[in-house]
């Protein structure tokens, strides 16, 4: 039997992310604000006749979010099913948002942006009084839009940084005095909105907490790490599909 060389310690990717990213993950889990129904007013009701007093059932309606959504901006809404009648019957129909292409500005970026939107989107914008706003405000569960994360991520960076309106000193303190409730340190700015697997990526590769995140996993005694392959140097497949089953954990 081979002998076996077990590492000392085993570091979890998702103890390796700091605090701050560990509650961003866990708003993102959070139920959204309902946007395709009405969520029932009261918990319990009472019946008038018999004085029974019932629970009223709260079921969100089933939503999908596809991989466009991620692309665009569509103020939470997504697609459903549910029926249409007919003269026999009835059959199931897709219920998709009614997508436009359409301009942004954003006064922290100082950026004209073409992105596709919905008119609740529109709506949205119009209720926080500007793009930006409706970016930094809206809670991330409901954003339901990685391209709306990664511009917070950016509106935070240059807000932290000071990158913004080099050139107009003037213009400067009025946008940092205007947006300065959303002002965060830099190294959180940096991890807000990232996916998990960039997440991953970014604390394996030194931006977590402490030193280096390292991957270790028992490998037997006279099997190379390393291979080489056609004159390359490439990793051991048991360490690659350790790292693989890691990612999948914590995706």
């Amino acid at each position: 039997a081979c002998m076996m060389s077990v590492a000392k310690k085993f570091v979890p990717v998702f103890e390796r992310f700091p605090e701050h990213y560990k509650r961003f993950l866990e708003e993102l889990r959070k139920r959204p604000t309902p946007v395709h129904y009405k969520p029932p007013k009261e918990k319990y009701v009472q019946n008038p006749d018999t004085k029974e007093i019932k629970r009223v059932e709260d079921v969100p309606i089933p939503v999908i979010y596809p991989k466009e959504c991620q692309q665009g901006i569509w103020g939470g809404e997504g697609i459903i099913f549910g029926y249409r009648r007919r003269k026999y019957g009835r059959y199931v129909k897709y219920f998709t948002p009614i997508l436009k292409r359409s301009v942004v500005y954003s006064e922290i970026l100082d950026k004209y942006m073409r992105v596709t939107l919905t008119e609740r989107t529109v709506l949205l914008i119009n209720q926080n009084f500007g793009f930006d706003q409706y970016i930094l405000k809206t809670p991330v569960q409901d954003l339901k839009s990685q391209l709306a994360l990664d511009l917070r991520r950016k509106m935070l960076l240059a807000l932290a940084r000071k990158d913004l309106y080099h050139d107009d000193e003037k213009k400067q303190r009025e946008v940092l005095e205007k947006y300065k409730e959303f002002i965060i340190p830099e190294e959180e700015a940096e991890w807000f909105g990232l996916t998990p697997r960039a997440g991953w990526k970014k604390a394996y590769d030194g931006g977590g907490q402490g030193e280096r995140c390292t991957f270790e996993v028992p490998i037997p005694q006279g099997l190379p790490r390393r291979t080489r392959i056609e004159g390359k140097e490439q990793k051991s497949p048991i360490v690659e599909e350790s790292q693989n089953v890691a990612l999948q954990s914590y995706s």
